[in-house]
């Protein structure tokens, strides 16, 4: 809403990201899910794998911000996940069904001085 109201009567806006936080994190057995960027919005994410029917031993693994689908993307391991917009996966083995499995622990950091001189460089 903020930015919207920026928006209104500028040319441009110039966004700048102060520091980095803490990124959102979550396990599903062999699988560590990380939210891309570090902030609290990163706890807004989940991760939905289920079995697909259409095609056996494959899975779909999709990425929901705030309930919204933001990625899909169907795989046979844990191998084969690519990272989204949103988040990054490591690990390997075999995907484990669930209903969904929310990242968390994500803090936004303390901008300091020098943060703030940064973007005015």
């Amino acid at each position: 809403l903020l930015v919207r109201e920026a928006l209104k009567r500028a040319k441009t806006l110039k966004l700048w990201r102060l520091n980095k936080g803490t990124p959102a994190k979550a396990t599903l057995g062999t699988v560590t899910i990380t939210a891309l960027h570090g902030g609290t919005r990163g706890n807004d994410i989940t991760i939905v794998v289920e079995e697909d029917v259409d095609e056996a031993g494959t899975f779909i693994v999709s990425t929901f911000l705030e309930g919204s689908e933001v990625d899909r993307q169907r795989v046979k391991d844990a191998k084969e996940l690519q990272k989204n917009p949103f988040v990054s996966f490591a690990g390997t083995g075999t995907m484990e069904v669930t209903a969904g499995i929310p990242l968390k622990d994500g803090s936004n950091g303390t901008p300091t001085n020098e943060d703030h001189m940064k973007y005015l460089e």
